[in-house]
């Protein structure tokens, strides 16, 4: 299940995943099943790819879009993420 967005937020910014490769120092196809959803990034990743697109990591999320600030919608639950143990936790839920 893919519930992050970078996909198109790479598009809005201009970039391609082999250029978010390049800038983070992994390979293609580890950005590729990223970005499609086949592998959930760690923490860190997530904070560089952030970091690389000008964002904060909950604007990576699906639904942040339409989001308060420091909100992520999943299965139809607004879950409000304020720590990195939040994020977290809500990471091993979508697993």
């Amino acid at each position: 299940m893919n519930y992050l967005r970078i996909k198109d937020l790479l598009k809005e910014k201009g970039l391609t995943a082999k250029d978010l490769a390049l800038d983070l120092n992994i390979t293609e196809n580890g950005i590729s099943m990223i970005v499609n959803g086949k592998r959930q990034p760690r923490f860190e990743l997530l904070q560089q790819i952030a970091d690389r697109l000008d964002l904060e990591i909950w604007q990576l999320f699906k639904g942040s879009d339409k989001a308060v600030k420091g909100c992520i919608e999943y299965q139809g639950i607004l879950y409000h993420i304020q720590t990195k143990q939040g994020l977290e936790r809500l990471l091993k839920l979508i697993e």
